[in-house]
């Protein structure tokens, strides 16, 4: 993505204590999206405030990230037993 690290953090997991990269960035999520007969998209985001992420080396599974709580406490988050999912704010 591009983005810059801003400096070294350590990341504590169930096994193990690894030195990782910091990056600060904003998270935004699209709010009725359209897209226009010319291709553009049409719409709004709704953005948090700055959060600081940590490197994530996911060792081959499918994650691309991992949303924490400093996202999750903006809203209400509905898991469903069929796999789907919701979020609300």
């Amino acid at each position: 993505m591009g983005l810059t690290p801003v400096g070294k953090c350590q990341m504590i997991s169930a096994s193990q204590v690894v030195e990782v990269n910091q990056y600060p960035f904003v998270v935004a999520l699209p709010m009725g999206l359209q897209q226009l007969p010319n291709g553009m998209m049409n719409g709004n985001f709704s953005a948090f405030e700055s959060v600081t992420g940590l490197e994530f080396k996911s060792a081959g599974t499918s994650y691309e990230v991992l949303v924490g709580m400093d996202i999750l406490r903006g809203g209400s988050l509905k898991l469903d037993f069929d796999g789907h999912f919701s979020f609300c704010f």
